[in-house]
């Protein structure tokens, strides 16, 4: 049985309803294991963990060539990748359909799922080997599909409590069952928006300019913090500074919990924004669910991610799902909003937010109630 560092020496056993929400997985002991979280029947957040499901692609030996030593060569392979060894942990033949003919395949089990795609060009190399197949599903993805899993439907879950470093109970699951389709639950989401200084207007310059003030609104929970000069609201938070502001969106995460976090270009914009900040304070924004900071993901527009919640990025979602199918022509949050939900974004100068902010003008009132109207849209 495999034992997690740390484990509670004492069992304690666990047998619960459980709602998905966020997958993904950590390498334990040079084991894989599946880390999901979410909900139980309670509303307590949890984390399942799942150490039994092993990553794996297809090949298949060329014609006339001998499968067998195809399987035998396979079977010995380790192969160097970064600071790690990748191996072929088992093989196995199985029969598949593939283009409508009854084909036999070779099941490659490798160690990790960062093993797969080395695996797989050692495999190419062998003049018995052709073609592989789904090698490129990732790895939470495929736990999902071969367990039957649906996200936010009911699981039924046994297992043992264990002790890991996180923010939410763990339990190692013994078995997990789908319980059906039909009972989707409603996840607890807060939406953010953050306002930043702009002597330049629009643009971004984390490196020198700070945040002012973050909108928060979510069912149970609707506030803007800020360390600006402003008269207090039932809705306005005031901070002795930045630093002070930042470590207060760290215990707004800590102490609401929400299943989804989402924002309107929350990915190119507020979460980067938010960690260069931080960095530059001195401040870890360790606010997910395992105590890790955000993620910050490469590419033309980035990509946030936080373990144990789910990051969605609004912006994105018209953009890639739903744009064809607006009337408007521009993607900005006060159009689609007014199209969805017919409201739209309050009429302020966001170009003379820095001068407002400067002067300390009682205009900042109206800019935090635009924040936090943001926050609501978004919502």
């Amino acid at each position: 049985m495999f034992i997690y560092p740390g484990a509670l020496s004492r069992r304690r056993m666990a047998e619960f309803r459980f709602w998905p929400v966020e997958l993904t997985y950590k390498v334990l002991d040079g084991k894989p294991t599946i880390h999901m979280y979410g909900r139980n029947d309670m509303g307590k957040q949890i984390c399942v963990l799942d150490d039994s499901f092993r990553p794996y692609f297809y090949t298949t030996h060329k014609k006339g060539a001998d499968r067998k030593t195809l399987k035998e060569k396979i079977g010995s392979i380790r192969a160097k990748h970064s600071d790690q060894t990748a191996e072929v942990t088992s093989t196995e033949e199985v029969e598949m359909k593939y283009k409508g003919a009854d084909i036999t395949l070779i099941k490659v089990y490798t160690n990790t799922p960062q093993a797969v795609p080395v695996i797989r060009d050692e495999v190419r190399k062998l003049p018995e080997a052709a073609n592989a197949f789904e090698f490129d599903i990732l790895y939470t993805r495929r736990y999902l599909i071969d367990r039957g899993i649906v996200p936010m439907t009911p699981l039924r879950v046994s297992g043992e409590f264990i002790n890991l470093k996180s923010r939410v109970s763990m339990v190692k699951a013994d078995e997990i069952t789908q319980e059906g389709e039909e009972e989707i639950f409603e996840p607890k989401m807060l939406a953010f928006d953050i306002e930043t200084y702009n002597p330049e207007g629009s643009s971004m310059d984390p490196e020198n300019n700070p945040i002012l003030m973050v909108a928060f609104h979510g069912r149970e929970y609707s506030r803007v913090i800020t360390w600006g000069d402003v008269k207090g609201h039932d809705y306005i938070e005031i901070v002795r500074d930045e630093a002070a502001l930042l470590n207060r969106i760290k215990e707004v995460f800590e102490s609401y919990r929400p299943d989804f976090i989402c924002g309107y270009y929350s990915d190119g914009f507020d979460f980067p924004y938010i960690k260069a900040r931080a960095k530059k304070h001195g401040i870890k924004m360790n606010i997910a669910l395992d105590y890790s900071e955000p993620r910050i993901g490469r590419g033309t527009v980035p990509s946030a991610s936080l373990t144990g919640i789910v990051h969605l990025d609004i912006f994105k979602f018209v953009r890639r799902v739903i744009g064809r199918s607006l009337e408007t022509d521009s993607y900005d949050l006060s159009s689609v909003a007014e199209e969805l939900i017919g409201e739209k974004k309050l009429n302020v100068n966001l170009d003379m937010l820095s001068k407002v902010w400067d002067k300390k003008l009682p205009e900042l009132e109206k800019y935090c109630e635009y924040n936090l109207h943001d926050a609501k849209l978004t919502y």
